[in-house]
């Protein structure tokens, strides 16, 4: 995936930069549920204590 901020600036007009980052939180948001449901810990601190 290339930089949120790369693609950003490419972007012409206001409201294409705002369908970008809703698509960005859109997919975050999808994969925040998809990680509750199988519950699996992203911890990566505590990962590498281990």
């Amino acid at each position: 995936m290339k930089s949120i901020l790369k693609t950003v600036k490419q972007l012409e007009t206001t409201h294409e930069v705002l369908e970008y980052i809703e698509n960005v939180i859109s997919k975050i948001k999808d994969s925040e549920f998809t990680k509750n449901i199988l519950d699996i810990d992203n911890d990566f601190v505590s990962w590498q204590k281990n």
